[in-house]
């Protein structure tokens, strides 16, 4: 989704939001996400097609989860083994938040100039991650 600040015939991009649903809120955050963000934000366009923020909004469980709820991507594609599909399973966001964090570690510099953030939307709770230093959650009751 983007968002537009429009005065007259002039637009101005203001946000992009990805949402990913449980299902894809997997490694490709990383391959798709990720890289879609660095490519737009260190492209030759003008500057006033770069957001003032980007979001990517993952529906991970805090939580274990049962194998029948949990469709892997990775699992199904043999990005991943059994052993690491069980431990996923364990709790998901717990086990990709980790390597998101990772990976958000190579977008510093981009960062800088142009915001990303990744928040999580489990059950009733919205959780902004990473850095870990800016973690933060708000329920939604």
């Amino acid at each position: 989704m983007t968002l537009w600040k429009v005065q007259g015939s002039e637009r101005e991009l203001v946000g992009i939001i990805d949402y990913e649903s449980t299902n894809s809120s997997d490694s490709r955050i990383i391959r798709r996400n990720f890289e879609n963000y660095r490519r737009y934000v260190t492209s030759e366009e003008p500057s006033h097609n770069i957001p003032t923020f980007w979001l990517v909004l993952t529906t991970l469980p805090h939580r274990e989860v049962k194998r029948s709820e949990w469709y892997s991507w990775d699992y199904r594609r043999k990005r991943i083994d059994m052993m690491e599909y069980r431990t996923i399973l364990r709790n998901p966001f717990q086990y990709w938040s980790i390597k998101y964090e990772k990976e958000f570690a190579t977008l510093e510099s981009e960062r800088k100039k142009y915001p990303i953030y990744i928040a999580n939307l489990d059950s009733n709770v919205v959780k902004i991650y990473p850095p870990r230093n800016l973690h933060r959650s708000y329920p939604l009751t």
